[in-house]
């Protein structure tokens, strides 16, 4: 098929609600017409939460710091609205952006480590757009930088999207937050289970300065305590260097992209500019030595 046919197809997914089916194509927009970016929001106030790019974690503000204006560091300049969604621009595939709807009586400012996104029609539709495959991979095309790749607000106005009428917005917007909803219960699910192994590793393995575990299966209780060893005698260091131009197809990982709480690793979108890598198989463990109260393992 033709370039020239290609561009004449009507723009609709693939998967669509009966009661839109007849309503026509997506229009191609660019995502600052879809949302006004980083609004005018006016002066600091005296007190607020003040959120960092460590505060949002997956969808979910996982902190909050409570800070005065004068104590307030230079990136505190997004002053939120109910309905506002805050986009990482650094390192944008680890997807931790947030649709801020909190009315608990305190004031949030976000850091300018944020593109601050306030929808022209649904606030929640654009949450969900922002994390499609193909937006993320037309703003990673866009990023700059290897270790910390990141995208100007400009940049992003810039990105082309397709919208659907307002009420198909709506709909899709109502659909994909309610499965929102369930994944959050899971993931409270989850995070009690992880206290609950924390709690279990503590009395598994033995405390500083001890040899024997506070918590130990019927068949090991008489087996004596643990033995000191060097960590290489289990896990040796090894450090097998491969030159890029030998390679292809390559997955890179930098420590930036192993993901803390034992969360696995992120794809880096771009290869660094060094002539070698080391390479690692199945059954290997990247443990990163930058921030290792992380756990990024």
């Amino acid at each position: 098929m033709s370039g020239k046919s290609d561009k004449k197809k009507p723009l609709v997914p693939r998967l669509r609600f009966p009661e839109f089916r007849e309503a026509g194509a997506w229009e191609v927009k660019r995502l600052g017409e879809v949302c006004e970016i980083n609004p005018s929001t006016g002066d600091l106030p005296d007190n607020f939460i003040y959120i960092d790019l460590e505060s949002v974690v997956a969808g979910q503000l996982v902190k909050k710091q409570k800070i005065s204006k004068e104590g307030a560091p230079s990136r505190a300049q997004r002053v939120l609205e109910s309905g506002d969604v805050i986009y990482q621009t650094v390192r944008p595939y680890q997807k931790n952006n947030y649709l801020f709807d909190l009315s608990d009586g305190n004031r949030y400012v976000a850091s300018t480590g944020y593109a601050q996104f306030r929808a022209h029609d649904s606030e929640n539709f654009l949450f969900q757009l922002i994390h499609t495959d193909s937006l993320i991979n037309k703003v990673l095309s866009r990023c700059t930088g290897s270790n910390y790749p990141a995208i100007n607000s400009s940049d992003l106005s810039k990105i082309q999207v397709v919208v659907p009428r307002t009420d198909e917005q709506q709909k899709i917007a109502h659909c994909l937050s309610s499965l929102d909803e369930v994944i959050g219960l899971q993931a409270k699910k989850v995070q009690a289970l992880k206290q609950h192994k924390k709690g279990l590793m503590q009395q598994l393995f033995p405390a500083e300065g001890e040899t024997t575990p506070r918590l130990r299966f019927p068949e090991f209780r008489e087996a004596g305590a643990w033995e000191f060893i060097p960590l290489e005698a289990i896990a040796p260091l090894v450090n097998d260097r491969v030159q890029l131009k030998d390679i292809s197809n390559v997955n890179y990982v930098s420590t930036e992209n192993i993901l803390q709480d034992f969360g696995g690793v992120a794809v880096a979108n771009k290869l660094p500019t060094v002539n070698s890598v080391s390479s690692f198989q199945a059954g290997d463990v990247l443990l990163a030595n930058i921030r290792p109260y992380l756990k990024k393992v």
